[in-house]
This record gives C-alpha cells, sequence and structure tokens, in this order.
C-alpha cells in the first residue's frame, strides 16, 4: 500500500509491526511476509529495521532479513548486504548475501556481487573462495535473471 498510495502510515505500521515481531521471542510465520514488504518500500526509514534485523542473535531471523534486503531497490541495501557478507566472510561463505544482491538485480548490487567475489577468490575477507562456491551464483547471474 505505501508503494501505491506513499502514505507513510502504512510505512510506518510495517516498521512497527516488524519491530514487535523482532522482539519477540518466537518467530512468527508472517516475519518473512512483513521484512519484505518493509524492503519493498524502498524507504531508509525501512532499512534501519532491516538492519537490526541482520544483527539478530536468531540465525532463521538474520536470513529472513538478507532474503528481504534482496527485494529493496535502494542502493543502500546492497551497501547493508555488502557489510554483512564482509562480516561473514570472515568465517564462512555468504551465499546468502551473494543471492540477495544478485536478486536485487540493478547495477549498485551488481558492482557489490563482482567486488565481493574478487575479494572472496583472492582470500581478502578470511573466507578463501573458490570458482566453484560461485557456480551456481555465476548460472542465475548470467542466465536465470530477467534482464
Amino acid at each position: 500500500m505505501f508503494q501505491v498510495t506513499g502514505n507513510t502510515e502504512y510505512r510506518d505500521y510495517l516498521v512497527e509491526r516488524a519491530e514487535a515481531q523482532l522482539a519477540s521471542t518466537t518467530i512468527n510465520s508472517n516475519l518473512s511476509t512483513t521484512l519484505n514488504a518493509l524492503a519493498a518500500t524502498n524507504e531508509e526509514s525501512s532499512l534501519v529495521t532491516l538492519s537490526g534485523a541482520l544483527k539478530n542473535s536468531n540465525v532463521v531471523v538474520r536470513e529472513t532479513a538478507i532474503d528481504a534486503l534482496g527485494s529493496s531497490q535502494n542502493p543502500k541495501a546492497a551497501d547493508i548486504l555488502y557489510e554483512t557478507a564482509t562480516e561473514d566472510a570472515k568465517t564462512r561463505f555468504p551465499n546468502a548475501q551473494l543471492q540477495a544482491l544478485l536478486k536485487q538485480n540493478n547495477p549498485a548490487s551488481d558492482a557489490k556481487y563482482l567486488q565481493l567475489q574478487n575479494e572472496l577468490l583472492a582470500g581478502q575477507l578470511g573466507w578463501r573462495a573458490t570458482a566453484s562456491d560461485f557456480a551456481g551464483l555465476e548460472a542465475f547471474r548470467l542466465h536465470g535473471r530477467a534482464n
């Protein structure tokens, strides 16, 4: 509704709903829907809430927030995904963030994806990736996205 009407009350409602769900000790089945709707607003105030979700200790919440950021077309969402990927790359391959960057399908996110790919292949972030780590991602990047 926010995208259709521009009424900030809808965005504010989504922010409040997301914050309440994130504060809960149980995972709400609607969290994914709420975070995706929030990301789709492309508003910076929404990105603040999504960034907070990335700091959640629950892996499911964190992965849901990463996936939701893939729905945002705000260039700052690509920056947030890049930052969390570099942090995760100290100990593991940041596949979720790379997928989310590709899902955004815009020049800013593509640049961040390629930067991460180069840094990971060079072992600059801690995790030393191989070409096979990127095989599925590259197939999607080159052939699976609507261009």
